[in-house]
């Protein structure tokens, strides 16, 4: 080592410096240096089949104590491209395997040597990310996903049975998932794309054969589909065209409004005037569908089948829930009893837009289910791609946030248009308190959902180009269709197919006012970027059980966004979390906390996600995590979705309870605003872009405690991870607590915080006259840290 930290500032300070240059404490009083480990013997390391970690001259694993009996040594390995007549090829039936020389499948995957004439493997598919491995390779050179024509070495069997159970519970521990390198995303694509393509094959020869049509039985035709929707929806609808009365009709027994002139057809030269929205209020999902429109070579990718067919039998691609899924449906389609169509129509008898629609009702249990959301996550549905929210408002949230200055607001999206990214926006949706007649005088729908196309700076007047989905309402004020401001020249600029069905210029400023968010979705046009998809879980405590986080290796500098989705959180009786993302080097010892790196915001949303980032070469732990369910026994799953430019490596691994705590420290360490306190007692806060408030109080002092009281009873919709809105502590000395986490709670109404704190210094533990009625005394903590909050809120000391 080089250099040494100093323990008061944490500065780290070169050899040849006996004092620390930032605070002047001297360098015998801090850290020692740390020795470099010692090179590796390349030629007696061996990795180990447990836990994958790479060992070094011993008989047992550093990690795990597996033995060394099975594992592999290390040797050079050429990776060899898979092939389509690979004697492993993956559509072999049953994961089986083709033999090269007599072509005969073999469907056990384990044996090496064909059935039919003896002749020997060569060469294994991983079932994990199909890379052709040589048969002697005891995992995959990839992800390392372990062969399967080995068996399972003892030890494994041995630790996974003793692991069956974690203690104090009953619930089986889930396995956590094997390390996974990100890949390219067009190749992932054609992956899911020739497996449906075998699955749309075999149903098609079925109906054939049959002389039938398909009938979803996963998404049947029934009320149950339709879903509820409540009655003042529909009060002033007719009874038999309520949703209950509705009928599944075919294509070729719907009236549509262009009659016969057209014939059905899946796609007939689509654009976005094809979408013409029905009595569902999902136009947060259809004006992210006119952006997509937008976009041919984005639209063909969604849509798997490209032609209409008598069976009825349709392929959809979607990134539900931040997993990329093939979803089959039928050509059933609800109406009304005049047998025309009750929700989204596609314009000139084409079915890509009834089925887009059809196929995200069935993921998320019926049609009921897509009222109301953001444009935001109708973009990530579809592409699957990162997505940035930018807010346009002024309140507690976004006071400080670069995001209100409208400049700045300017810059992006010049930035994003640049780009080419995708961006929607919303109306009327946030906390900025206008009558919807505000709206309706200039043209606009509250509570709205718009596509944004342009950003155009023209002789010093910034435009913005949108795309109401309705096709109809559009802009009223300056640089409307109508304006005098408009000359000969800039019409040809500006609007060279002239006027088009629900899309508008207006100015910037008032695209400012009136609206309150844009999604911009960062689908980009550079070949090359990778993708990886971990399924994960967010548990309401962090016992030794439920400690999860995401080790995340990167071998080269590399941009890295990561977004966090949880699972099912469109559906119904199902509530959002309030999600968030930390990003921290792995400290010297494996699985501990080191320097902060990044954060997302927390909020209660479908997902959440992270700036773009270029990470340095090392490892890094991703904490994901969500509080305003703690103290339930709901642990719900979600999925971490990571976008590089470069390939990297991630892996789910158990840490201890204590990591959680250790990343959100890192993360006040790092941003937290510093209330003024006594000599020794520093409490540090973030209550911006946080959901909530996040409140810390470090002891600096070496012989006395320090006592603090936080009152948050002022503050309305909020959960506390402490279970009460008052709490009370003894910190003991060179210690430091995470005293309470405010959560907003219910997403559909604005929250707020206030928070007042007292502190004492005391030479005595126990919060004694601190203690209300009832509480023991000599208790140092009221609530009482149980089991469940023990590792979050328990006292950290501040040098380990």
């Amino acid at each position: 080592m080089t250099r040494w930290a100093c323990v008061q500032c944490t500065l780290e300070n070169g050899l040849d410096s006996s004092n620390c240059a930032a605070c002047g404490l001297s360098k015998d009083q801090s850290r020692p240096t740390i020795p470099q480990r010692p090179p590796r013997n390349v030629s007696n390391s061996w990795d180990c089949y447990s836990c994958s970690y790479r060992n070094e001259g011993r008989l047992t694993c550093e990690m795990c104590d597996a033995p060394k009996l099975g594992s592999r040594p290390q040797t050079s390995v050429t990776i060899k491209a898979t092939s389509s007549s690979s004697e492993t090829s993956p559509s072999s039936n049953g994961g089986g395997w083709n033999c090269m020389k007599c072509k005969v499948i073999n469907n056990d995957v384990t044996v090496l040597d064909c059935h039919q004439c003896q002749q020997k493997r060569s060469m294994w598919n991983c079932p994990q990310c199909t890379l052709e491995n040589p048969i002697g390779r005891a995992k995959c050179e990839a992800c390392a996903t372990r062969n399967p024509t080995r068996p399972k070495p003892p030890s494994v069997a041995a630790s996974s049975a003793a692991k069956a159970k974690s203690p104090g519970t009953n619930e089986v521990e889930e396995p956590f998932s094997p390390r996974v390198k990100s890949d390219f995303m067009e190749h992932l694509r054609t992956v899911d794309e020739q497996k449906a393509n075998e699955t749309f094959r075999r149903i098609i020869e079925f109906c054939r054969s049959n002389r039938s049509n398909f009938v979803d039985d996963g998404f049947s035709p029934t009320e149950k589909s339709i879903g509820r929707f409540p009655d003042d929806e529909f009060a002033q609808v007719p009874n038999r065209a309520r949703p209950k009365n509705l009928l599944w009709v075919r294509p070729a027994e719907i009236y549509t409004k262009d009659g016969r002139r057209w014939r059905w057809s899946v796609f007939n030269n689509p654009s976005p005037t094809d979408i013409e929205q029905g009595v569902l209020g999902n136009c947060w999902f259809l004006s992210a569908l006119a952006v997509i429109a937008e976009r041919p070579d984005l639209l063909e990718h969604i849509v798997l089948t490209k032609h209409y067919y008598a069976e009825g039998v349709y392929q959809i691609r979607l990134c539900v829930d931040g997993a990329w899924q093939i979803i089959t449906v039928d050509d059933h389609l609800p109406c009304y009893q005049n047998h025309t169509m009750a929700f989204t129509v596609g314009r000139r008898n084409q079915l890509w837009v009834p089925l887009i629609e059809k196929a995200l009702a069935k993921v998320f249990g019926s049609y009921a289910t897509l009222r109301a959301g953001r444009s935001v996550e109708g973009l990530a549905l579809l592409t699957g791609a990162p997505c940035e929210f930018v807010s346009l408002e002024r309140d507690s949230e976004t006071t400080n946030d670069e995001t209100y200055d409208h400049d700045m607001v300017w810059v992006k999206l010049l930035s994003a248009r640049e780009a080419t990214f995708l961006m929607g926006c919303s109306c009327g949706a946030g906390r900025r308190q206008l009558p919807e007649s505000a709206y309706e005088k200039v043209g606009l729908l509250s509570r709205h959902a718009y596509s944004l196309l342009d950003v155009k700076e023209v002789n010093g007047a910034r435009l913005i180009r949108l795309r109401n989905p309705w096709g109809q309402f559009v802009w009223k004020g300056a640089w409307s269709d109508k304006s005098e401001l408009w000359t000969p020249e800039l019409r040809r600029v500006l609007m060279p197919d002239g006027p088009q069905s629900g899309v508008f210029w207006m100015p910037f400023e008032e695209f400012c006012y009136f609206f309150d968010s844009v999604d911009i979705c960062k689908v980009r046009r550079v070949v090359g970027w990778k993708e990886l998809r971990l399924p994960g879980v967010l548990p309401p405590h962090w016992l030794d059980s439920h400690s999860q986080v995401t080790r995340l290796i990167v071998n080269e500098p590399t941009e890295v966004s990561l977004t966090l989705f949880q699972e099912g959180s469109r559906r119904e009786n199902t509530d959002q979390l309030d999600l968030m993302i930390l990003v921290v080097r792995e400290g010297f010892v494996p699985k501990s906390v080191g320097e902060f790196v990044l954060k997302s915001k927390r909020t209660v949303a479908a997902f959440v996600g992270t700036k773009d980032t270029f990470l340095p070469a090392g490892s890094y732990l991703v904490v994901s995590c969500s509080f305003n369910h703690w103290g339930t026994s709901h642990v719900p799953k979600s999925v971490l979705a990571v976008h590089s430019s470069k390939s990297v490596v991630a892996e789910n691994i158990h840490a201890p309870p204590t990591v959680l705590a250790d990343a959100l420290i890192a993360l006040v360490l790092k941003e937290g605003r510093m209330h003024s306190a006594l000599p020794g007692c520093v409490p540090r806060y973030i209550s911006h872009g946080i959901g909530g408030l996040l409140l810390v109080m470090d002891n600096l002092m070496e012989d006395a405690c320090v006592q603090i009281q936080v009152d948050c009873s002022q503050s309305k919709n909020v959960v506390s991870t402490r279970g009460s809105m008052v709490m009370a502590d003894t910190i003991p000395p060179m210690h430091r607590q995470i005293v309470v986490i405010l959560s907003h709670f219910e997403p559909s109404q604005s929250y707020f915080v206030m928070h007042r704190i007292t502190h004492r210094v005391t030479g005595h533990a126990g919060l004694r006259d601190w203690a209300p009625a009832g509480v023991d005394k000599n208790a140092n903590h009221d609530p009482p840290l149980n089991e469940f909050v023990h590792g979050l809120h328990s006292p950290r000391p501040l040098f380990i």
